[in-house]
């Protein structure tokens, strides 16, 4: 899945994305860095609205392809350094990838 998801990401944004990790304490959560948002140089937010994260529409495109390829999951978009993706996988996801692992 990662491969699958470099490559849509790749395709995306046009190059791979800065890190990926997952989270020490949960194996259903990762994160996606990037250090340059580009969708954000070319909005201008207002000041009312500075807690505005406009990367929040790429984080909605990953959780569609995500949840199109069978991998349901909800995104979160964070700001840490730059745009931080936390993709959080349904149970079922880890459920069915132990199972076949099994096999």
């Amino acid at each position: 899945l990662l491969s699958k998801q470099v490559s849509v990401w790749r395709v995306l944004f046009g190059k791979e994305a800065n890190k990926l990790e997952q989270a020490n304490n949960d194996d259903r959560t990762f994160y996606i860095i990037r250090k340059e948002p580009l969708i954000n140089t070319f909005i201008s937010v207002p000041k009312e609205r500075s807690n505005l994260n406009c990367e929040a529409f790429n984080g909605g495109i990953m959780e569609g392809v995500l949840t199109h390829r069978g991998f349901l999951a909800k995104m979160a978009i964070h700001w840490h350094k730059g745009p931080t993706f936390m993709i959080k996988s349904d149970e079922t996801v880890m459920a069915r990838d132990k199972a076949l692992d099994g096999r």
